[in-house]
């Protein structure tokens, strides 16, 4: 993949995961929506338009999550679209976020009844997420594993109007910024002292600093989605971030300032 790709990817990445940190787990399912063969001639009074378009499944989805509604299944979602090599169908892989613990085995009976009635395809699956760990092991891979497949769609990712967290974007650039000023230890002050810096990380632990800033940046931003308050230290200041609220101390004793979530400042 070329740079423009991988930030795709992990855009792809990023969105998913952080309406999965900012919940209970519990309240969170893997959640698998197919077309089915007989789904591209579809019924009713759209009788001879396929079903296997990108256009009639961002529709169909959108119906979905209306009838879950409808039936008190508050919920938000995230999908990624899968194109299959065999026969060309369109599927979705991603995560529906609901308000009630509900149990997989209720959750796809439903399922199964109104995606074969909205989109003609009661194929459907969903399980139980454990762990953050095991989402991004294994749930994540899965739902972004045919990436490549999405970018069909120019690399489109279904997520509905609340899934992120609100402040996301001011709290991801706040972490990133940070990472990009304090990126080395203070023993770094030259070239020789990066290129020792790297070979350390490289060949002696195998922690290769792209992994390891990814690490780091991702800890910050689920702590942040998880509600708690981070705090990013500069050399004569530092930021705190909690939810939309951003504070800025001038050196330990100095005076506050808050900034709101656009970044104004007032004293």
């Amino acid at each position: 993949m070329d740079f423009k790709k991988n930030k795709k990817y992990a855009m792809c990445r990023r969105k998913i995961e952080l309406g999965i940190w900012c919940a209970d787990l519990k309240k969170v399912k893997g959640v698998y929506l197919t077309t089915w063969d007989k789904a591209i001639i579809s019924k009713g009074e759209d009788k001879g338009k396929s079903r296997n378009t990108w256009t009639m499944m961002k529709n169909d989805l959108r119906q979905l999550r209306y009838s879950l509604e409808k039936k008190g299944l508050e919920q938000e979602s995230c999908f990624v679209p899968e194109l299959t090599d065999e026969k060309g169908l369109l599927h979705l892989h991603g995560f529906m976020r609901f308000e009630e613990i509900i149990k997989c085995g209720e959750l796809n009976s439903i399922l199964s009844h109104l995606w074969g009635k909205i989109h003609d395809s009661p194929i459907v699956y969903s399980k139980d997420l454990y762990s953050i760990d095991g989402v991004m092991k294994y749930n994540l891979k899965d739902a972004v594993k045919n990436y490549a497949s999405a970018e069909v769609f120019g690399g489109r990712v279904l997520c509905s109007r609340n899934w992120l967290p609100k402040g996301w974007k001011i709290a991801q650039k706040e972490v990133v910024k940070w990472y990009l000023e304090n990126r080395y230890p203070d023993w770094v002050k030259d070239e020789a002292g990066i290129d020792q810096y790297h070979q350390l990380y490289d060949e002696d632990s195998g922690r290769n600093p792209v992994y390891l800033a990814k690490e780091i940046m991702n800890d910050y931003i689920w702590r942040w989605a998880r509600g708690e308050e981070i705090r990013l230290d500069y050399v004569d200041h530092a930021i705190y971030i909690q939810g939309t609220n951003i504070y800025e101390r001038i050196n330990e004793a100095g005076d506050i300032f808050e900034r709101d979530i656009v970044g104004k400042e007032s004293e």
